[in-house]
């Protein structure tokens, strides 16, 4: 390794140090997983408390996908020109109306709830990765961010049906 790599080595921000600097978009990352993965592990509960089947209930989902497909090809031309903490925080919010939306008994208001869902996730995403890669400029941390903000997603979804369920065991 030559002087200069060793010189450019130190100066790279450690992993604690990308983390502290993009914790606000880790826990975004993390929450946007919360309302299906609610929805995914209590499906016969909501399905039963919403007056629709359980297959019914399953195939709304799928709206998910369809909103998330929709506000690709509507907005992402969009995206690039709006700051991406501005689009986060609309994602977010869009995200917050939904999970109100989805309190709401009945298949239409879950219906709003999956489309609303899909739509936010798909935006929240790319921005929060974009917004922790941009705090790092073209080094190699703005990389190692936007993968962190994916990792964080990965981690809810893995370890979030689980820490529902245990709240479930203990209150039925």
């Amino acid at each position: 390794m030559s002087q200069t790599d060793l010189h450019t080595a130190h100066q790279l921000p450690s992993e604690r140090r990308i983390i502290a600097e993009i914790w606000p978009a880790l826990l975004a990352s993390a929450l946007g997983l919360l309302p299906f993965t609610v929805l995914s592990t209590f499906l016969v509960p909501i399905a039963d408390w919403a007056g629709a089947g359980y297959a019914e209930t399953g195939t709304l989902r799928g709206l998910a996908g369809i909103g998330a497909v929709l506000a690709g090809v509507a907005l992402a031309p969009l995206i690039g020109r709006i700051a991406p903490g501005a689009v986060a925080a609309a994602a977010l919010g869009l995200m917050g109306l939904a999970a109100i939306v989805g309190t709401f008994s009945g298949p239409a208001a879950l219906a709003v709830f999956c489309l609303a869902t899909g739509v936010s996730n798909a935006l929240l995403y790319p921005a929060l990765s974009t917004a922790a890669a941009d705090r790092f400029g073209t080094t190699p941390a703005a990389g190692r961010a936007a993968t962190l903000v994916m990792t964080a997603q990965t981690l809810a979804s893995t370890v979030g049906a689980p820490l529902l369920v245990l709240p479930a065991l203990f209150w039925g």
